[in-house]
C-alpha cells in the first residue's frame, strides 16, 4: 500500500527536479524527502529516480 504524502512528496519532486526544492515547498527537511522516497521506491519495488551525483531525473 503507497503512503499518500508519499506520493504526493513524489509528485513535487518530479515537479521541481530537486529533493531540497521538494522539501522546502513542502515544509520537509531534506534528510527526511529523501526517506520517504526510499520507502515509496521500497512499497513500489523499483527505483523511481537515476541518481546523477548531486542531482537526479525521475
Amino acid at each position: 500500500m503507497f503512503d499518500s504524502r508519499h506520493i504526493r512528496t513524489f509528485q513535487e519532486v518530479v515537479r521541481t527536479q530537486s529533493y531540497t526544492t521538494a522539501a522546502r515547498t513542502l515544509g520537509y527537511t531534506q534528510p527526511a524527502i529523501t526517506q520517504q522516497m526510499k520507502a515509496l521506491e521500497r512499497a513500489a519495488g523499483t527505483p523511481l529516480f537515476t541518481r546523477a551525483g548531486r542531482g537526479g531525473t525521475a
